[in-house]
């Protein structure tokens, strides 16, 4: 594919710097967007993403974490996002023989640079697909929010103490279900999208919609490119098309 649109270099750098383009975007909007996010002391790169970032705070304290957490993201104030590790990392690479610092924080870049998207359903497969641990990728997107696996855990603490487990085997066999499925409509889009580019399409998805993931997953090559094309007027769509479909 090839695009006729001209964007601006400075446009293709923030985009480089994972931050992403809103569907609702104008070039100014994102200039100012962009321009607004301030370089930090600690930067990292994703490079399955093509995201190079040095916007995102990165602060190390065991605050709010438990024990076999190795780190987590929040918003402060300003709607910032915040990547914040167990301290155990400032001198060390690995924590609990298990998580990897470059890992962690690839992950957490992942959500980072997605939250402006407001698209949770392919949020974790994303940020987990990072991961070194062929497992890890597999079975780490089994809980899509935070309350997920606590409710999980009461409902096996349950099963355990009643020793009545069919409500733990209900609850993991729905999550298993929406996990394949999600897995299946993720890997969809992906076959389609590196069949239209001929290489890897993972810059591009990362910085899609779920809506846009959903209706690629069951749209042939072509028929991406014809709705692409139709996206012309659109900065968001410019922006991509420069930047990956060259």
């Amino acid at each position: 594919m090839s695009h006729t649109t001209q964007v601006s270099s400075s446009a293709l750098e923030f985009n480089k710097q994972g931050i992403f383009a809103l569907p609702e975007d104008t070039s100014e909007t994102y200039y100012v967007r962009a321009s607004a996010l301030t370089p930090k002391l600690e930067s990292h790169s994703v490079d399955m993403y093509d995201i190079h970032a040095s916007w995102v705070d990165v602060e190390y304290s065991t605050e709010g974490l438990q024990p076999w957490e190795a780190g987590c993201m929040w918003y402060s104030d300003n709607s910032y996002p915040t990547i914040q590790l167990n301290p155990h990392f400032r001198d060390n690479e690995r924590y609990l023989k298990i998580y990897h610092k470059d890992e962690i924080l690839s992950h957490e870049y992942v959500h980072a640079a997605r939250s402006v998207l407001n698209s949770s359903r392919f949020e974790e497969i994303f940020a987990f697909y990072t991961s070194k641990s062929p497992f890890r990728t597999y079975l780490g997107p089994i809980f899509e929010k935070p309350w997920e696996s606590m409710a999980f855990v009461g409902v096996l603490f349950i099963s355990v103490v009643t020793l009545y487990f069919w409500p733990v085997v209900v609850a993991a066999l729905a999550l298993f279900i929406r996990l394949n499925y999600r897995w299946w409509k993720w890997l969809s889009c992906k076959r389609h999208l590196d069949a239209l580019l001929k290489k890897s399409s993972l810059p591009l998805m990362v910085r899609l919609t779920d809506e846009e993931v959903l209706l690629f997953s069951k749209l042939s090559p072509e028929a991406i490119a014809s709705w692409i094309k139709v996206q012309g007027l659109n900065f968001r769509w410019q922006l991509l098309s420069a930047a990956y479909l060259g």
